[in-house]
């Protein structure tokens, strides 16, 4: 239990992200875009669509664990932090 909930955190802890795919490369820009406009709704949406993805096996449950701690930082009220960790997310998938 205490490894699963490491690994969810570290991302958030500034230690970098594995790469995604595709889907969840998406849905990191679309959380994004909820995130600078403070759309609670938009949020919880996506929350639904976060667990149907991992139910159709779109997302692998790492990338549902990455985006859904994104999610719960915004509906907490932690616009800009959630911000911060997409664009984190977004720029490790980004290999120079």
């Amino acid at each position: 239990m205490l490894g699963a909930c490491l690994c969810c955190c570290l991302p958030l802890a500034g230690c970098g992200y594995e790469e995604v795919g595709p889907h969840a490369y998406r849905l990191t820009i679309s959380l994004d875009q909820a995130l600078e406009l403070k759309r609670t709704d938009q949020l919880q949406t996506a929350s639904k669509l976060l667990d149907e993805a991992l139910a159709a096996g779109d997302i692998t449950q790492r990338e549902h664990d990455y985006l859904s701690a994104i999610v719960a930082q915004g509906l907490a009220g932690n616009w800009s932090e959630g911000r911060r960790e997409c664009r984190k997310l977004l720029a490790d998938q980004t290999a120079w």
